[in-house]
């Protein structure tokens, strides 16, 4: 294990779990274009719970993040509390982006980022998209049923060096 943290996510943690991050990267002399990949991907996930995960007593987001690094490939879990209201949606979401080929997902991306990007009420919600894409599609997911209410949704990303080695050639 690389990194572990759980309580809440707010704009302190995520700067101090992307800090850390970019400098493991340094001391491994990632790419640019992989440290890129990895820290908007951390950024977007943690943002994720950020926005969309049940919120603690004192009405803040909380969720667990844990990264591991193995031959330079990076991987990092994602895990926080939905509404039992959110699994299908989310469900949907990840099932359909992982149905479609990467070159689908990129024109979808530049497509929503061109529809959506100035709509403040919605947002592009760009985020899962933009996982698939750095991920090369390597994401999983589960849910375990906490109560009649709510779900235990966890999400494991994983980039691999060789993907921004390949588009840099």
């Amino acid at each position: 294990m690389l990194y572990n943290y759980k309580g809440i996510i707010d704009q302190d943690i995520l700067k101090s779990v992307v800090s850390f991050h970019e400098n493991v990267l340094n001391e491994y002399n990632s790419t640019h274009s992989y440290k890129r990949k990895v820290i908007t991907s951390i950024i977007e996930a943690l943002q994720n719970i950020s926005r969309y995960g049940l919120k603690n007593e004192d009405g803040k987001p909380s969720g667990e993040f844990v990264s591991y690094l193995f031959e330079k490939k990076l991987t990092f879990e994602c895990t926080n509390w939905v509404t039992i209201e959110q699994v299908d949606e989310i469900k949907k979401k990840l099932d359909d982006l992982n149905a479609c080929p990467i070159d689908e997902l990129k024109s979808r991306y530049v497509q929503k980022l061109n529809d959506d990007w100035f709509n403040p009420q919605t947002g592009a919600k760009l985020g899962l998209i933009y996982l698939f894409i750095n991920s090369d599609k390597n994401i999983n997911y589960h849910f375990l049923l906490n109560d009649e209410n709510s779900y235990l949704f966890n999400l494991k990303v994983c980039i691999n060096p060789s993907q921004t080695e390949n588009e840099q050639n």
